[in-house]
Parts: C-alpha cells; sequence; structure tokens
C-alpha cells in the first residue's frame, strides 16, 4: 500500500507538469523550464536498475580544522581522511546499498587514530532495513532514502546530503517538501534560473542556477550545467554563500572522467569535488587566495544496467562479518589553522 506521503508526491509532481512554475526565471527561448525537467526525468529513468560499486576517498586539505576544542579546552580529533567502497543495486523498484571504510583522525596533525566503518540498508518494496556498524537491525514500513545511493545526475551533489532525484530537486518548493525521497527543511525555499546553454569541457550544457532562501533571504547559491550529450547529468557544479560575504565560490565539484556504459549511456566514471575554508577564504579574498579545505573524489570500479536478483537479496540484512566501530559525534569547536 503506498504511504500518504507517496499519493501526494505524485500528485504534486503531476501539477507541475500541467501548469508553468512561477518560481522559474528564463534567460533562453530555446527549452522551457518543464521540457527540461521532463528530459531530466528520461534520462534518470534510463538508470533505475543499476549495479554499481565506487570508490570514495575524502582528505582534508590544509585549510581543514586541525583540532577540536571542548569548554573544558581539552582538544579532540577532526577527521583527515575517510576510505570507503560502496555498492548499489537498484531493481525494480527495490534497492540495496552496502558501505564498509575507514575514518582517520587526528589533534593537531599527530596522535592519529584509525576507525572502521560499515553500513547495509535494504528496501524489498514493502520495508526497508538497515544495520550500521553495531547496531541492532532497524526496520521501517515503507520505502526510506538512504544517503548512500548512487544516482549519476546527483553525484556532483552529494555533499548537500540531496538524497533525491535532480528532477525533484528541480521541480520546485512544494514538490520538495512532499517528495519521499528528501528531508526538506519547510524553512528553506527555492527559486530557480534557466541562463541559456553554455560550454564546459567541450560539452553543450544548460546552465541553471538554484537560489535557496532560509526565512526568505537568500543563503546560498548552487550553479549548475546540464551536459546535453551526457544523458543531461550535471558536469560542473559551483556554490556560492551569503556567508561569509565573499564573491567567489566556496564549492566546486566536476566530473574528471566518462564512461559509455552502453551506447549513447554515460554515466560519471571520476568526479572531484573541491571545498574552499570560508574563514581563510575571507580573511585572503583580497589577496585572491584559495585554501582548500577538503577534497572528495569517487571512481566507478563497476557498472551494470542489468542487476539479476532475487527478492531475498533486498530482504535479507545482517551485520557485516567485520562490523565498525561507532563514530561519535559532537559539538566542539572547531580549531583552525593559522
Amino acid at each position: 500500500m503506498r504511504s500518504w506521503k507517496s499519493v501526494r508526491f505524485a500528485v504534486m509532481t503531476l501539477l507541475c507538469c500541467l501548469h508553468s512554475m512561477p518560481v522559474w526565471g528564463e534567460d533562453d527561448d530555446d527549452i522551457s523550464v518543464e521540457s527540461l525537467i521532463k528530459k531530466v526525468r528520461a534520462s534518470e529513468a534510463v538508470y533505475e536498475n543499476l549495479d554499481v560499486t565506487v570508490r570514495f576517498d575524502w582528505k582534508a586539505g590544509p585549510g581543514a580544522p586541525v583540532a577540536a576544542r571542548w569548554a573544558s579546552d581539552r582538544l579532540q580529533a577532526v577527521k583527515r581522511a575517510e576510505q570507503s567502497t560502496i555498492r548499489y543495486v537498484a531493481q525494480s523498484g527495490m534497492y540495496r546499498v552496502e558501505s564498509s571504510g575507514k575514518i582517520v583522525s587526528s589533534v593537531l596533525g599527530e596522535e592519529e587514530t584509525t576507525i572502521t566503518s560499515s553500513r547495509v540498508s535494504a528496501f524489498d518494496g514493502d520495508i526497508t532495513r538497515t544495520i550500521r556498524d553495531h547496531g541492532a537491525l532497524e526496520s521501517h514500513e515503507g520505502y526510506r532514502s538512504d544517503s548512500l545511493i548512487i544516482r549519476p545526475h546527483m553525484l556532483l551533489l552529494r555533499q548537500w546530503h540531496y538524497y533525491l532525484p535532480l528532477s525533484v530537486l528541480l521541480s520546485g518548493h512544494e514538490v520538495l517538501q512532499t517528495s519521499p525521497f528528501s528531508r526538506w527543511s519547510p524553512e528553506t525555499t527555492v527559486r530557480y534560473r534557466y541562463r541559456g546553454k553554455q560550454s564546459v569541457d567541450d560539452l553543450q550544457c544548460h546552465y541553471i542556477v538554484m537560489t535557496l532562501l532560509s526565512e526568505g533571504e537568500p543563503a546560498r547559491w548552487i550553479h549548475l550545467w546540464l551536459a546535453e550529450d551526457r544523458n543531461c547529468i550535471p558536469v560542473l557544479t559551483r556554490s556560492y554563500f551569503s556567508r561569509p560575504p565573499v564573491k567567489d565560490f566556496l564549492i566546486e565539484a566536476r566530473v574528471k572522467k566518462w564512461m559509455e556504459i552502453a551506447p549513447k549511456i554515460w554515466f560519471p566514471k571520476e568526479t572531484v569535488r573541491v571545498s574552499y575554508s570560508p574563514a581563510l577564504l575571507e580573511r585572503g579574498f583580497k589577496r585572491g587566495i584559495k585554501s582548500v579545505q577538503q577534497t572528495e573524489r569517487y571512481r566507478v570500479e563497476k557498472i551494470s544496467l542489468k542487476p539479476e536478483y532475487k527478492k531475498e537479496f533486498f530482504r535479507k540484512v545482517v551485520a557485516p562479518d567485520h562490523p565498525g566501530t561507532a563514530l561519535l559525534r559532537s559539538t566542539a569547536k572547531r580549531i583552525m589553522p593559522e
């Protein structure tokens, strides 16, 4: 039985297809907003059945915090590196995602520690089951999205925790609020502007600017370039913020390599996202200094568009043979490099 949220989402999506969305502005008459969203949605459908394994690497840069300080002035370790392997399988509306890896932390570049982490989550069409590290099995009726799901159209946007299809992200605030894929804050609204076509890495792209507003005030701008000949997958994204008040982007994500997994069906083989330290950028902006805070890279190791698994594969979720170490999070104050 479909949940009320799923039904409401389907209705809102249909309404957005039938009526123009006033939150969009258009600078180019070559394509309407609705037809672009339809293009993206049609492209996403190509990857509805998918079996992909990716390698994830995260590394702190010279502009990253070197420690965190408790109120008692005791220093705490911060993450310096992370490596993991993620496998995602989607088949006939079901999914399974598995992840295992390690995280390296240190205090002021010393006292290095390594912990392992693992997780399995699966949806069999009726129930979503998840188990992580040493935790107990969690079960939820209906579909629950997962942060590790691999969608080719959203690889460059994973840092925003947007665990939803790109077509939904572009469909407006009301659709985002009702989508079973998203966890959209009711305080956040969004505006869009289609800026025409531009060439990026010799690919003809649709250029879109998203403005995210918090309590009616612009807080963040995300610029996206969707490659027409790469199934409308973003080839480049840049993110700007109202705080700190600098005019340069703080995050840039780009597809470095492509792979054609079937005739005219493309997938990002390697992506790189670089974040710059907002505090150090504001401090050195007048001198044009950019200090890398972190670098994130995804590399495809194996991929298929024809998974063939029995339903039991999406139903059985057990703890891994080598469960990970639970990672504790804190609200300690970060200490930045000089």
